[in-house]
């Protein structure tokens, strides 16, 4: 006969479930049956599947990754321009450009006193993303998904279903960090020519109360990193509707602006920018999260960044779930006396 795509491991003391899951229970953990594999929720009482809503995000990954996790009590923030998707920030670019020309014809069409600035602007811009790619800031990330058991992550996330899904909870990220650096993907195009539209219009409405004095001091150069700062940034968080199904959420930082050539990307002669720098996550703001100086990894995309994110402090709060991927060879109480030995409740 034909074998069945997941299987599903006898598991002792089951108490069977009108949805077609079943739970084990245990002094301090909640099993259950997920993707035909074992789910561990670090919760008390409550015999349901773990929620795939907004209040646990899912990090998958590898057995030996969930192993290094566990252990270090770190996550890594990795370039996202080394990630495995050729697309990053490309999508939200090409939107971008392609609003260029929209607002420039909108603009040819209307008698404007500063029309002639705002056509330079929207032309300096398109010039610095056609032109200086290689100039903009690297963005650091680490990915989730709302969806807790998705065959589609499994394949591509977590070792073809060898590894594992680590539930964390995302409120605690929302109240410790700023905004900017958590935010759930945006899959929808109409939202990304929104954005992409707002920045436009705050860059030309700011471009032309420039003194007209300073216009030739501007260089593309400058003008990228006041305005395609913030986009690099929004970049991350649109993607195509193709990838709706991923349901992703992401942690992003960027390298810290402490060196005297980091000023001249978010100033012009005194003149402060309208985008601010995305708060980095330091000891001085941020007493539950640290973030490691900037470490490097070699990987099939070369040599790479990344900075690792300590959520040491709050380790027995911010992990609720684990769930084995189809294809685990980990066994459940394997899983629980190595968290048992590093010190997780």
């Amino acid at each position: 006969g034909v074998r069945p795509r997941h299987r599903v491991r006898d598991v002792p003391h089951q108490t069977p479930r009108a949805n077609g899951f079943s739970s084990f229970h245990c002094p301090s953990l909640f099993l259950s049956q997920g993707y035909g594999k074992i789910c561990l929720l670090n919760q008390k009482g409550g015999e349901d599947m773990p929620d795939t809503g907004n209040e646990i995000v899912y990090h998958y990954c590898s057995l030996e990754t969930f192993k290094n996790i566990i252990e270090n009590e770190c996550l890594w923030l990795c370039d996202v321009e080394k990630s495995n998707d050729s697309q990053e920030r490309i999508y939200f670019e090409k939107i971008m450009l392609d609003q260029i020309d929209l607002y420039a014809e909108e603009l040819k069409n209307k008698n404007n006193a500063s029309k002639e600035h705002a056509l330079c602007a929207l032309q300096l811009i398109k010039e610095a993303l056609q032109n200086h790619k290689a100039e903009r800031a690297p963005v650091y990330s680490c990915c989730f998904s709302c969806s807790g058991d998705q065959l589609s992550q499994w394949r591509g996330y977590a070792d073809d279903g060898y590894g594992v899904a680590i539930g964390f909870d995302s409120s605690i990220f929302q109240k410790y960090l700023p905004n900017e650096t958590f935010r759930p993907v945006v899959y929808d195009p109409k939202d990304a020519k929104a954005q992409c539209k707002n920045i436009l219009e705050q860059a030309v409405d700011h471009f032309s109360r420039l003194e007209e004095s300073l216009h030739k001091s501007i260089s593309m150069y400058q003008l990228y990193g006041e305005v395609l700062y913030s986009m690099g940034i929004d970049a991350i968080y649109f993607k195509s509707h193709f990838f709706y199904e991923e349901n992703e959420y992401r942690l992003m930082t960027i390298d810290p602006s402490d060196d005297e050539e980091s000023p001249s990307l978010y100033q012009i002669e005194g003149h402060p920018f309208i985008y601010s720098s995305p708060s980095v996550i330091t000891p001085d703001n941020n007493q539950i999260f640290q973030l490691s100086e900037k470490k490097w990894r070699v990987s099939k995309r070369g040599l790479s960044a990344y900075y690792e994110f300590l959520f040491s402090n709050i380790k027995n709060d911010i992990i609720k779930s684990i769930i084995l991927g189809p294809k685990c060879p980990a066994e459940k109480q394997d899983i629980i006396q190595f968290l048992k030995f590093n010190d997780y409740s």
